[in-house]
């Protein structure tokens, strides 16, 4: 829509003679424009993950490319399901959730007799660091864990950035740590 905007001006300004309202038309169509084009590749800077991408630090080359090879691994256009291609989504869907729920279904899954490991691997952990390794975590740690994650990365599974439990520590500490425990 900026884009058109701004091509609409230019083609104004080459047909027509100067004028001192077109060109500040124009000024204001690209500074809407330079605005839209950086809202876009913020989304799309946090959509992909790409945080190295900084002012003017930034090989937008390989930006593009990452983009272009991130978006087209997530998709799934086509499935050979029975020596024939399905591009039906929902078909392909439907396959892929019965394939993995059918792989790790319990039935399939067959206790062996796991003496011959527990004879011949060696042991590299201590008991005194078995119960270090086993024990609770210390409030203190999880607070530490929890300020050195990076605040800007992305929402976790409850919708929160990590931002958001530096901010209110101390309102959802206890619960936090409850949950951790």
């Amino acid at each position: 829509m900026a884009m058109d905007r701004v091509m609409k001006i230019q083609n104004k300004l080459q047909v027509d003679d100067f004028s001192e309202e077109v060109f500040w038309e124009e000024v204001d169509a690209l500074a809407a424009l330079d605005n839209a084009l950086t809202l876009y590749d913020s989304f799309l800077r946090d959509k992909y993950r790409i945080r190295w991408l900084e002012g003017e630090d930034c090989n937008s080359f390989f930006y593009y490319v990452a983009l272009k090879r991130r978006t087209i691994s997530k998709l799934l256009s086509y499935l050979i399901i029975n020596d024939k291609i399905v591009i039906d989504s929902d078909r392909i869907i439907a396959y892929t959730v019965n394939f993995y729920a059918s792989l790790f279904f319990e039935s399939n899954y067959s206790l062996s007799d796991f003496s011959i490991i527990q004879e011949h691997a060696p042991t590299l952990v201590t008991e005194h660091d078995n119960t270090c390794l086993l024990s609770f975590s210390l409030e203190q740690e999880i607070r530490n864990i929890v300020f050195d994650m990076d605040p800007s990365s992305a929402l976790g599974p409850d919708g929160y950035t990590r931002r958001y439990f530096r901010s209110c520590w101390p309102i959802v500490c206890n619960d936090f740590i409850l949950v951790v425990l």
